[in-house]
């Protein structure tokens, strides 16, 4: 018997609004029927058919009305004149747009071939590449593998797909270029799993071909020995020597993460100057245009010693040189010759008296057959460090500019000067630069010196500060470390000390040559394996490298070139605990005191505080003693 639905069962009201032309739903009356509802029901949706018919006709409608708009559609018999024109204006634009976009296509296909020569040996990145430059021999091998067809293959069809597959992979690829380990083993773990059939846990069949006797009908290589993986494909294709050579290199992976590095920058990070520098050509460096073109001569002066070193300046010989012939004249001087560049500024007697005074005053022997190895002379014998030195660098160019002037002064205005003069001249010209760059002497003896030089001036003395310093310890173990280096030698050092400064552990080892950094990153492993070995916490390194600590300190970025001596080395100080601080060079004078040890091609440990050397010993009492050493800066 039918259930009758009583009063609390039937909604209340039940009204939704469905667009302008939709009715309401009639609320259904509280002692209604179902049935009722139900009718209302259906009426709303035949209306919401009727309404979405509509809606369709009239978008169709539409389209149909647009499309008739779409005049380039119809046939071209169809068209009238105005829509000829319109549709020849508009094939014309199509017709350059198409000119352009070969022009420019093969304007890059010809930068690509003119640079393919310089790009073919140079690979800017170091490292290990990333995956996702190997994606794509992921993709094709799933791909093959995962067809519908390959899965109702036996085993031995199985072996024959995977080895078809693998002879299909771009081995020059892998062969040109280190991939990562990330990559090789997504590859081994496709086949392997498409082998078994999905199930995990089975022998692998790289691991059956390492068997002794090998199996000669499993020819897939371990994909982790790289050499046996591509070098079988180009055994036929290369020397017998180059075979041997590539076989013998070492292809092992490391751990870590896959980072890519652009090495023309130190840290490895890309740069547009960088780039601009690594692509461009430049010329070989001639080491006289550092003295020419430098801050301490003005520009006008540095202008005229780059002409007057090019041939530039208008003498005689330089106007014949150019088409401009003029009668030869003598000099103004001495009236013995003609007057060229060489008697002008080297051979007359009158410019040998201002050359002898100023190689008189500063000691200098100046020699050359030439004009331009008389200026290397003296540029040679000055510095840029000293203030006597940056005079002996800058010289000769305001003396030839003043000669340049005083010859000028007689042509055109027909005024002769004189050997004080001139020496007048230049004197005020090093007396202003040094005013501008503030230059100072650097001791005593040098301050005598340009006192001789510049007899009514005053010098002052660079002032240097001076501070006591002395060796802190911080934790309750400290490693102090340190590294030497010269042309032909460099070592490590390192010394372990417990509280108060006890020492525990020496050592000093030769590492063959390298500079000052190499040294230290190359030397700090040692120590800190060793304060590891010893099972040592809360240990204090202490390093007077401050652009090497601060790397350390801050975990990066670092030079790419030491990148795994550094991950090992930040690696062991966050699992230890260890800590990382700069002192300067004088606290570290017992670390420092080691290294004459390591530059003899000797390597030792010291054990006691006995085996150390008695200078070292000293200062490690002097350490525990909190004497203070003096810092001069």
């Amino acid at each position: 018997m039918a259930r009758r639905t009583s009063r609390d069962d039937l909604p209340i009201a039940v009204s939704t609004t469905v667009n302008d032309t939709t009715h309401c739903i009639i609320p259904a009356h509280t002692d209604g029927h179902l049935h009722e509802l139900k009718q209302e029901l259906i009426k709303l949706e035949k209306q919401l058919e009727e309404e979405k018919k509509l809606a369709e006709a009239l978008e169709k409608a539409e389209k149909e009305e647009s499309r008739k708009d779409q005049w380039w559609r119809k046939p071209i018999e169809e068209l009238d004149m105005k829509q000829l024109m319109r549709f020849a204006k508009m094939l014309e634009g199509l017709k350059k747009d198409i000119h352009k976009e070969i022009n420019s296509r093969s304007m890059d296909l010809n930068n690509i071939n003119s640079r393919s020569d310089a790009a073919e040996n140079v690979n800017p990145f170091g490292g290990r590449k990333k995956a996702a430059m190997f994606q794509f021999i992921l993709d094709a091998l799933e791909v093959k593998l995962s067809n519908w067809k390959n899965k109702f293959l036996s085993q031995g069809g199985r072996l024959v797909l995977i080895k078809h597959v693998l002879s299909a992979i771009p081995i020059h690829v892998f062969a040109a270029i280190e991939p990562p380990k990330s990559s090789l083993n997504a590859i081994a773990h496709r086949c392997q799993r498409f082998l078994w059939e999905g199930v995990e846990g089975n022998i692998s069949l790289w691991d059956i071909q390492d068997t002794d006797p090998p199996m000669s009908n499993l020819t897939i290589r371990h994909f982790f020995s790289m050499k046996n993986f591509f070098l079988q494909t180009f055994r036929g294709c290369l020397e017998a020597r180059a075979f041997h050579a590539l076989e013998e290199m070492d292809l092992s992976f490391t751990e870590g993460e896959d980072k890519l590095i652009w090495k023309p920058t130190p840290l490895g990070v890309f740069t547009i100057k960088s780039a601009y520098e690594a692509l461009r050509r430049k010329q070989v460096e001639n080491p006289s245009l550092r003295n020419i073109w430098h801050k301490f001569i003005p520009l006008r002066i540095s202008f005229f010693t780059w002409k007057f070193g090019n041939s530039l300046v208008p003498f005689t010989e330089n106007l014949c040189r150019m088409g401009i012939y003029l009668q030869p004249s003598i000099c103004r001087k001495c009236k013995s010759s003609s007057n060229s560049m060489r008697h002008q500024f080297l051979e007359c007697a009158f410019t040998r008296q201002v050359w002898n005074f100023f190689a008189d005053l500063f000691g200098q022997v100046a020699h050359g057959e030439g004009l331009g190895e008389y200026l290397n002379s003296w540029w040679l014998s000055g510095n840029f460090k000293m203030a006597i030195g940056v005079i002996k660098k800058v010289l000769s160019s305001f003396v030839v500019w003043e000669l340049w002037k005083a010859q000028n002064k007689f042509f055109f205005e027909n005024v002769d000067s004189t050997f004080s003069s001139i020496i007048k001249a230049v004197k005020e010209h090093l007396h202003g630069m040094m005013l501008v760059h503030m230059l100072k002497a650097r001791n005593v003896v040098e301050r005598e010196s340009l006192q001789q030089i510049f007899p009514n001036t005053s010098f002052g003395l660079k002032q240097k500060k001076v501070r006591k310093v002395s060796w802190q310890q911080q934790r309750k173990y400290v490693l102090n470390t340190d590294g030497s280096s010269n042309s032909h030698a460099a070592g490590y050092d390192f010394v372990v000390r417990g509280e108060k400064g006890i020492f525990l552990y020496g050592e000093a080892g030769f590492l063959g040559s390298g500079d000052s950094l190499q040294v230290e990153v190359y030397g700090l492993p040692f120590g800190v394996r060793k304060c590891e070995h010893l099972d040592l916490f809360q240990v204090e390194i202490q390093m007077d490298n401050q652009f090497l600590a601060n790397i350390l300190a801050s975990g990066g970025p670092y030079p790419w070139r030491f990148y795994f001596e550094l991950e090992e080395i930040l690696a062991i100080l966050e699992r230890r605990g260890y800590s990382i601080h700069h002192i300067y060079r004088e606290t570290n004078a017992v670390a420092d005191s080691l290294a004459r040890c390591a530059l003899d091609e000797l390597s030792e440990e010291f054990l006691s505080l006995g085996d150390l050397p008695s200078f070292t010993r000293g200062l490690i009492i002097l350490d525990q003693q909190s004497m203070p050493y003096v810092r001069v800066r």
